[in-house]
């Protein structure tokens, strides 16, 4: 997966409920702007080992998705876990 595809994925799937990001090295903070943007009822994110999602895009998706019942967000050592913080993961 990468951001284009996310983008795209985001602009036709307003419905979409879960999206399973694991080992999704392409992926990067816009690719997950643009989720929050258009996926208002996600449900569960994995964005375990997307190793090039930053600080920026976390804060998007806790932001966008105050009450996600179901993420994983295990960061490599060194990334703030900015859902502890903001959204209270």
């Amino acid at each position: 997966m990468t951001d284009g595809g996310l983008t795209a994925v985001a602009g036709e799937s307003p419905n979409l409920q879960h999206l399973d990001l694991y080992e999704c090295r392409n992926v990067t903070d816009g690719g997950l702007m643009a989720v929050a943007a258009g996926c208002p009822n996600l449900q569960h994110l994995d964005l375990s080992r997307c190793d090039n999602v930053t600080n920026g895009g976390r804060a998007a998706v806790a932001a966008g998705y105050p009450n996600l019942p179901h993420l994983r967000p295990r960061f490599p050592p060194g990334h703030l876990n900015v859902f502890e913080r903001v959204g209270g993961f």
